[in-house]
């Protein structure tokens, strides 16, 4: 397993320089890799045996970063290498899982010696492969690791803000915790949160005040079927006095079928999520349908599509969800995100979000005050919400990314 062992690849560009086949400037390959950040700038110093182009169509090898979460709040990292031109069909795929605690240079570092170990086979393909060496830098023993926790992990969080001026203060804090245990068979995750915004208002006629509060415990159970199936449950309770919650409680049994197997869920998914089950809702304040309380039955089918290719990424969900006891009492969710290459220096966004809402069964009877609404202390009815964002970003320049200058 390429999380066990550690390789490191050396190329000497003293020697290349010293072969009398080989020009001086020539390097073996040239390649682009589709990511920024601080991960490109240890590929920028460490793997100087390689031109790094910034056109995708100038380069023989495309290397692809994708990142999953794993157990633990981890991450389990896909580094995919896509040959193009004279390499052509000479593809590969390596993974890592890093745990929740690692630093970023320890998570480069080793993410930048895999990549090396992926760009070894193109080079074994070049007349350079004579200048490269691998070293198996690891001795094992038959001492078996026991993991005390048996693969649970824990976490707590607090957090908060505050701020004031002359007139108004606002005070808001946030409380909370997770259990997640993950292993190939099997997946549990447990999240609570708690929060309290407090907001204080002060005039001429004196002081007034106005709080919110909500709290929310959810968990989910999966078991993995095939490589294609998931079964499992979603269970919660919650309280907010935003959507009229006293106590709300439901129960979900659900399965999953992704059409690729999950073992590519990196790169790409297709999946049918369907869900049904039952809810209680005890509210605040009587409803818009004379209730206090309720026993509900609701269904939903979630389906969700993402890719991420030499060309960019794409990802799309569609979730219709209504009760059983009145199908007309329903809601139905597009989101979508496309970022598209147009070329290698121009790249487009666009993200857009909209819903179909016919199931605000929580509205209260009597309303909204008008400084509830101003305050935004209460959910009040709409038929649709809409969100739209979209972008461009343009690069120039030389095409060739090595140097790296960390000065000031």
């Amino acid at each position: 397993m390429l999380r066990k062992i550690i390789f490191t690849i050396l190329i000497s560009s003293s020697i290349v320089f010293s072969d009398g086949h080989l020009k001086r400037h020539e390097k073996p390959f040239k390649i682009f890799f589709d990511q920024g950040g601080s991960v490109f700038n240890y590929l920028q110093t460490d793997v100087n045996w390689v031109d790094i182009v910034r056109d995708p169509k100038l380069a023989e090898i495309h290397i692809l970063l994708n990142s999953v979460a794993s157990g633990g709040g981890g991450r389990e990292y896909t580094i995919t290498f896509i040959g193009q031109n004279g390499f052509a069909g000479l593809d590969d795929t390596l993974k890592y899982s890093f745990p929740q605690n690692v630093s970023v240079d320890e998570r480069n570092e080793q993410l930048v010696r895999l990549i090396k170990v992926g760009l070894a086979r193109y080079v074994a393909e070049t007349p350079y492969s004579k200048f490269l060496s691998i070293d198996f830098d690891r001795v094992f023993d038959e001492t078996k690791i026991e993991d005390d926790w048996d693969g649970w992990v824990f976490s707590v969080g607090l957090d908060g803000s505050f701020r004031g001026e002359e007139s108004q203060e606002e005070l808001y804090w946030q409380l909370s915790g997770d259990i997640d245990r993950v292993k190939e068979e099997t997946k549990l995750m447990i999240n609570a949160r708690m929060s309290n915004e407090l907001d204080i208002y002060r005039s001429d006629e004196g002081e007034s005040s106005s709080s919110t509060r909500n709290r929310l415990l959810n968990l989910m159970h999966v078991w993995s079927v095939t490589d294609h199936f998931s079964a499992g449950f979603f269970t919660g309770a919650n309280n907010s006095t935003y959507d009229n919650l006293k106590l709300s409680y439901n129960f979900y049994p659900a399965i999953e079928y992704n059409v690729f197997p999950y073992r590519l869920a990196a790169r790409k998914t297709f999946s049918f999520l369907y869900r049904i089950g039952y809810v209680h809702n005890d509210y605040y304040n009587r409803t818009i349908f004379m209730k206090e309380k309720e026993d509900l039955f609701k269904q939903s089918l979630s389906i969700g599509y993402r890719m991420n290719e030499t060309w960019g990424e794409a990802h799309f969900y569609l979730t219709a969800a209504n009760y059983l006891h009145d199908f007309d009492k329903n809601k139905l969710n597009l989101w979508s995100r496309l970022a598209y290459k147009l070329t290698g220096s121009l790249s487009f966004t666009v993200q857009a979000e909209v819903s179909y809402i016919n199931d605000q069964l929580h509205l209260e009877q009597e309303g909204a005050t008008l400084e509830e609404i101003l305050l935004n202390q209460k959910s009040l009815s709409t038929n649709y919400q809409y969100r739209f964002r979209l972008g461009f970003k343009y690069t120039f320049g030389s095409i060739y990314n090595n140097i790296v200058n960390t000065r000031f």
